[in-house]
């Protein structure tokens, strides 16, 4: 037997040998990644002499141009209060936080930018006595029929909501996209759909929504409630309760290439917990992951997403930032999730690159903190950073994994700032979350990515901007010229 077997290890051995030739010592070896493209400037001045209320002061522009702005109701003397934004079905969907801590004009935007995406269309607005809450706060259907938007008491930026301890969350109908009407509601009873659906979990002040079809159903993510907007045209459209997952943040939902659903659950004070909610009615953990220095550092998850690329699964974790410390976001491994599709089987998660601002800039009170991303386009990261505008990263390439190479960016503002000071406002921030928030402009609370790198960047004081690629763009820049 053991003849037989060694017999047997020769042959594999000889077969082992003819698959893998050896190198030859004359080929050259393959040429080096290209060096990461120069940042061109600083787009985050700070310091002695500086304005940060300045429009005139912030015209930074890298690889994009400005095309357009809605100031909305922004002047001298109110805000615009643009911080959240879904586009789907080529129209776009903006929550409205109001113009002042004690509002009637907070809501919801609808623009059309399908038919010409540089110069979005507003058309219609949903009003309530007060202000949304949150700064995700907000998510539409893929067809665009339907929004769902998030209530709060109160918010960060010292908006006040009368009716926030009462409604935690609209559905909107919004197939008449100048007039959306409310086709249900959800309050510490329950909601339309189901009434008294969670007794023990009351549904009071909703930070994040996340709307996502799944199996050709739509649910809303309400701040870690599950819900089916479930259809009726005799009855309207209701939010029927169908379970939950934790999240003390923001939810994104994705979609797998294997055809899994996955909820990205970024905690603030806490880790990262990534879910599989192919069944929204049966989710279960599949991932977590924090880092040993968070409370040392103060760090605040804020928002994760996911691409997949190159045979690799990439999860970005961004960082909300109000010290003195530099904003950064972190590449995880998802590899080890492809095969997760029971429960009982959650993977922690191992780092594999990083990034912050490459000028240093501390996050101070918020100013320079990284914010909202999105995976686009592949593995094109777009972020947005308030007062530092937006960063657009390419992680296409397994080398930019470790270190994602910075593509474009924007810092860029325009029109009236809204100087008046609101002693609501400042009260209620000052005793609420004691940010320090100032007016800055620009301050892009959230940013959506239309066709060929078209970006659509919300400034929560001065309203919707547009950008789109110069042909000197790294990836959009050839689609921008072949369309000219």
């Amino acid at each position: 037997m053991r003849a037989l077997l060694a017999v047997a290890l020769l042959a594999l051995t000889a077969l082992a040998g003819c698959a893998t030739d050896p190198v030859d010592p004359s080929t050259p070896p393959p040429p080096p990644p290209p060096p990461p493209p120069t940042v061109p400037f600083d787009q985050m001045p700070e310091g002695a002499g500086h304005d940060h209320a300045d429009p005139a002061s912030h015209k930074f522009l890298w690889n994009y141009e400005f095309t357009a702005r809605d100031p909305l109701m922004s002047n001298p003397a109110n805000i615009a209060g643009l911080h959240a934004m879904d586009l789907q079905d080529g129209f776009l969907f903006g929550a409205i936080y109001g113009s002042h801590g004690a509002s009637v004009d907070g809501g919801m935007q609808i623009w059309d930018v399908q038919s010409d995406p540089t110069q979005p269309k507003a058309l219609g607005r949903w009003t309530i006595p007060g202000s949304v809450g949150g700064d995700r706060s907000i998510g539409a259907t893929a067809d665009g029929d339907y929004a769902v938007i998030g209530l709060e008491p109160v918010d960060c930026l010292g908006h006040v909501n009368p009716i926030g301890a009462a409604t935690s969350a609209y559905l909107l109908d919004t197939r008449d996209k100048q007039r959306p009407v409310v086709s249900d509601i959800v309050t510490p009873a329950g909601s339309g759909g189901s009434p008294a659906e969670n007794p023990t979990k009351p549904h009071v002040s909703s930070h994040s929504v996340f709307v996502h079809r799944i199996n050709g159903t739509d649910y809303a993510f309400i701040f870690g409630q599950i819900y089916e907007i479930s259809r009726d045209e005799a009855a309207g459209a209701k939010l029927v309760y169908v379970g939950s997952v934790s999240t003390g943040h923001d939810i994104y939902v994705r979609d797998t290439p294997w055809n899994r659903t996955w909820a990205l659950s970024a905690n603030g004070e806490g880790g990262l917990v990534i879910f599989d909610v192919t069944d929204p009615a049966k989710a279960f953990e599949i991932a977590t992951w924090d880092r040993e220095d968070h409370d040392e550092m103060g760090y605040y998850f804020h928002t994760a997403d996911v691409a997949f690329v190159e045979g690799q699964t990439l999860v970005v974790l961004t960082s909300e930032d109000f010290g003195p410390h530099v904003s950064p976001f972190w590449v995880l491994d998802g590899n080890p999730l492809t095969a997760i599709t029971a429960a009982g089987q959650s993977e922690k998660l191992n780092e594999i690159g990083e990034w912050h601002n490459p000028y240093n800039h501390t996050a101070a009170n918020i100013r320079f903190s990284l914010h909202n991303p999105r995976f686009h386009d592949g593995a094109i990261l777009t972020i947005s950073s308030y007062h530092a505008g937006m960063f657009q990263l390419d992680l296409r390439q397994p080398h930019m994994w470790e270190h994602p190479q910075m593509i474009a960016a924007i810092a860029y503002a325009e029109g009236d700032v809204p100087l008046t000071n609101d002693p609501v406002e400042s009260a209620v921030e000052g005793n609420l979350c004691q940010l320090g928030i100032t007016v800055d402009a620009p301050m892009y609370m959230d940013v959506a990515v239309g066709s060929n790198g078209t970006l659509y960047l919300g400034d929560v004081f001065m309203g919707l901007y547009t950008f789109v690629p110069t042909v000197d763009h790294p990836v959009f820049g050839a689609r921008v010229a072949g369309s000219a």
